[in-house]
């Protein structure tokens, strides 16, 4: 009965706009590695948006991963430097998948 209540709660098969508040919660949600832990990231894909477009590179675009992360995430100072290096990848593979863009004059 409960599982049946979550399916339902989480089905797919419903339309956009009757989506229940854990469905877009999850969609929030990104998840990145530290440590070899698989790691919830609270707004991602806005973090990894927003650092691609500074334009930054090196040691200043991980400390603006990390500014951008902190807004919504809380990160410990034990893990910083290994936080950074996940979101440092996960820019990474965003910026490997993102669609080329071509100037046309």
């Amino acid at each position: 009965m409960v599982t049946e209540s979550l399916n339902t709660l989480l089905s797919v098969d419903k339309p956009m706009d009757s989506e229940c508040c854990v469905q877009k919660a999850a969609r929030l949600v990104g998840r990145i590695v530290v440590n070899g832990q698989s790691v919830g990231v609270s707004k991602l894909s806005k973090v990894l948006e927003e650092a691609h477009a500074s334009g930054l590179e090196g040691d200043a675009l991980q400390e603006e991963l990390l500014r951008l992360a902190s807004k919504h995430n809380y990160i410990a100072p034990a893990v910083r430097e290994a936080y950074g290096q996940g979101l440092m990848k996960a820019l990474q593979s965003y910026r490997d998948s993102a669609p080329a863009m071509v100037r046309i004059d």
